[in-house]
């Protein structure tokens, strides 16, 4: 063991010698427990010198000893050479971007209005920016270029050890993120603590010197977000769990776009989708807010994005395949440039949820929250003068072709970003969300079948949506709502080799309704050991009116920190009744603010 560890001290000895490193507390935490150790077993050659190197790597180099500045006559110590500068108070001004509709060209199409390379914002209309972007630049990540060989393996990503590796008869194998083609034999690990291809990390190798064991594998694997994150099964049905983990998603990102960049994309067929066309760098900088709050799941701004709606909005199928794949680039394109600015945090420490709204999110007027479809995704269109309706009744036969017809709309717009590597490569997990019907969980599912064969695996969910508390679809035309345990029942359920979403939640919902369809969602899955992660995203504000289609604002005292405080108190109470696994955040009129106040409160 001691062969082992001097092994590993030496090379972090040499990289602090060279690089100027500075040994993490979490390191510097575990190395104390070895020393400790080293002191217990007496004094020997081997202990000695285990002391010695760690000494060396706990005591402050020489270009970092005394390095102070002063401040109202204290000596404080200045920020470390090594790490980028801290960020300027000031903001440079911002103005609103150009909104107006697409011209029409000579052939009678249409063409979006030219943007400038670089945009200059009035200060009087959008909030203050953080960052001068550039949206068509990519932060340059530098990457050292390592040689795979039998002997020495990488260590794997985040997304790889998360997504269970492809198995055939003779062999597992698994796909390094961003190395096409290339596969390397991973074979099963029994021993806690320890990676199959990894090996131990820090932590766990010191939790095994604890014990008094001796270590294996020497090559220590990284510590991430998704270190904690695994994979049972592919994009056919099995789950992905969070290993006793919860993680902060962002907030409502059309109604920040809105409210805090004071854009005007409300009723319009895009939405947050306008952005990606007319002001990138705002949305980008969007993203950036919710990340400086301290979110960890970024949702792209595609809820709205479909064939549909862009031609509504009057551009071509090649203009909106190309914008819907930007969404997830500009997301991508923040979290590369908020882990420049913060280097302790890791790209893959920043996971991107693909945003998919329900078909209802593009029919007019929106029908995301009342479910009216038209045939053949429904048994009618919505009226200003008739009964809307959201049943088949005893019509199995038309409510079996809205479910073919809704698994298509899904299927057709998931391939855009599916045939895409650059782009699917850069999504972490798929969301449906804002679901208000059972047989669109059913067609979701079918349009996740459909694909299996076409896809690298992606751990995926969905989230229906209760307005007034109810699910929107009802048994007979006019009858009783469906139970949220019979929309559970439809996410869970074992039909055949249909499959099973990783996740399963609630968004767009206000939060006083989120304790009791939180029980109905419990009576469809007792079993505390087979359940996927829970995703809780509510609405803030005091809810959203159906007949005037607008949000209402929130009484006092039941905005921002009570907000906060409530929700993160269901989360902690919904992990004590056994969802151990838990993605949390918030929807429409919730946010940068409200989610830094959600993280503290947690």
């Amino acid at each position: 063991m001691w062969d082992t560890l001097r092994s590993l001290l030496l090379a972090c000895k040499n990289r602090k010698e060279q690089e100027n490193w500075v040994v993490p507390f979490h390191l510097a935490t575990s190395i104390s427990k070895f020393q400790a150790r080293a002191q217990q077993l007496g004094q020997g050659s081997n202990s000695d010198e285990i002391q010695v190197l760690i000494r060396s790597l706990t005591e402050p180099s020489m270009s970092q000893a005394g390095t102070t500045a002063t401040i109202n006559g204290d000596s404080l110590p200045e920020r470390p050479a090594h790490l980028p500068a801290r960020p300027q108070t000031e903001r440079p001004p911002l103005k609103r971007p150009d909104m107006t509709k697409p011209s029409h060209t000579s052939t009678g199409g249409m063409a979006s209005n030219p943007r400038p390379a670089t945009q200059t914002r009035d200060p009087g209309s959008i909030t203050p920016s953080k960052r001068s972007l550039n949206s068509g630049e990519a932060p340059h990540i530098k990457r050292a270029k390592i040689e795979i060989t039998e002997e020495r393996q990488l260590t794997p990503s985040l997304l790889s050890r998360m997504t269970k590796p492809v198995a055939d008869d003779t062999e597992k194998t698994l796909r390094r993120r961003g190395a096409a083609g290339k596969k390397h034999v991973l074979e099963d690990s029994s021993e806690p603590d320890k990676h199959p291809m990894g090996g131990y990390s820090i932590k766990g190798a010191a939790a095994h010197a604890e014990r008094g064991e001796e270590l294996g594998d020497p090559a220590p694997k990284s510590s991430s977000l998704l270190d904690r994150l695994h994979r049972s099964e592919g994009i056919d049905g099995a789950t992905t769990m969070l290993e006793d983990s919860t993680l902060l998603a962002d907030g409502g990102l059309g109604t920040t776009l809105e409210d805090h960049f004071h854009l005007p994309i409300s009723h319009t067929p895009l939405w947050s989708a306008r952005v990606i066309l007319d002001a990138p760098d705002t949305l980008q900088q969007a993203h950036l807010e919710f990340l400086e709050a301290g979110a960890r799941v970024l949702l792209t701004a595609t809820y709205q994005a479909a064939f549909a709606s862009f031609e509504k909005a009057g551009y071509s199928r090649e203009v909106a395949t190309e914008n819907m794949r930007n969404a997830v680039h500009i997301a991508d394109q923040a979290r590369h440039q908020f882990c420049k600015e913060h280097s302790d945090v890791h790209p893959q420490d920043i996971l991107i949820a693909l945003s998919l709204g329900p078909f209802g999110s593009t029919v007019s007027p929106m029908q995301d929250f009342g479910g009216i479809y038209p045939p053949p995704y429904g048994p009618r269109a919505y009226s200003d003068s008739e009964e809307n309706i959201t049943s088949f009744g005893d019509d199995t036969e038309g409510k079996n072709d809205s479910i073919k017809a809704l698994a298509r709309f899904h299927e057709d717009r998931l391939r855009v970003f599916t045939s895409d590597k650059g782009t699917w490569d850069k999504v972490d997990f798929v969301a449906f969300e804002t679901v208000p019907l059972v047989r669109e969980v059913d067609a979701i599912r079918q349009a996740m079948y459909n694909m299996k064969e076409s896809i690298s695996p992606k751990p995926w969910w969905i989230t229906a949506t209760f307005p007034d508390g109810k699910c929107p679809e009802t048994r007979q035309p006019g009858g009783d709502h469906l139970t949220a345990s019979t929309v559970a029942n439809a996410m869970l359920q074992s039909i055949g080799d249909m499959p099973v979403p990783n996740g399963i939640g609630i968004n767009c919902t206000a939060l006083a309704f989120l304790p009791e369809l939180l029980q109905d969602f419990e009576r469809a899955n007792t079993d505390v050991n087979k359940r996927p992660f829970l995703v809780l995203q509510p609405n803030g504000g005091g809810g959203f009116n159906l007949s005037t289609q607008a949000f209402v604002e929130a009484a006092d005292g039941e905005g921002g920190d009570r907000w906060a405080e409530v929700l993160a108190s269901m989360v902690r109470e919904a992990k004590g009744r056994g969802w151990k696994n838990i993605i949390f955040g918030g929807c429409c009129k919730t946010g940068p603010g409200d989610i830094r106040a959600l993280g503290k409160a947690m």
